[in-house]
């Protein structure tokens, strides 16, 4: 069955939106006909049947959140698939922000593995630590404090502070040289 957003304007005209057309019963039709084609379509995209499954069922209730301000000339089928991909879209920057913060927190964490390990559970490092994070020079302890600490990348810390990704890769590998020369 195939159900036109033209349609459906139609009859959003002479009812002053969708909540009147796209009713409980009409909504459910709709997600009957559309769900398994729809699911398909994620599943092919994403490869993990949980985040395909959230994602149809975000597709459709953004579908029913948003029916009173739908005002396309497409099917609907193309307008789920469309909320579907977008929906997609960010689950995947999701991901490789996630990625990104594994990754910086596991350099921050080999690098603290290599300072020695007994000097650690013998002194109080918190204090220790912070001690030698403030004998950095100021700017090079402001980006260290920014990227290991508050946790932000290198492209946030370089917008925040008008200076180049580069730079704060050199502040951040000096500053981490600082602190293992001074853990001794």
């Amino acid at each position: 069955m195939y159900f036109s957003m033209e349609a459906i304007a139609q009859k959003q005209v002479r009812t002053g939106g969708l909540q009147g057309v796209l009713d409980h019963d009409t909504f459910n039709l709709v997600y009957t006909t559309y769900q398994g084609t729809l699911y398909k379509k994620f599943m092919f995209l994403l490869n993990f049947q949980e985040t395909a499954e959230d994602i149809l069922q975000d597709v459709f209730l953004k579908t029913w959140q948003l029916r009173d301000t739908i005002k396309t000339e497409k099917s609907l089928k193309s307008y789920l698939f469309q909320i579907g991909r977008n929906l997609i879209m960010d689950h995947y920057r999701r991901q490789k922000r996630e990625h990104r913060f594994t990754l910086i927190y596991r350099d921050f964490v080999n690098a603290v593995d290599q300072i020695d390990v007994e000097c650690i559970f013998h002194e109080d490092k918190f204090s220790k630590l912070e001690g030698i994070i403030n004998k950095l020079p100021p700017r090079r302890r402001q980006v260290f404090e920014l990227c290991k600490l508050e946790r932000r990348t290198y492209e946030e810390v370089s917008e925040l502070l008008h200076i180049s990704p580069s730079t704060i890769s050199d502040h951040i590998v000096k500053a981490m040289q600082f602190i293992k020369v001074h853990w001794n």
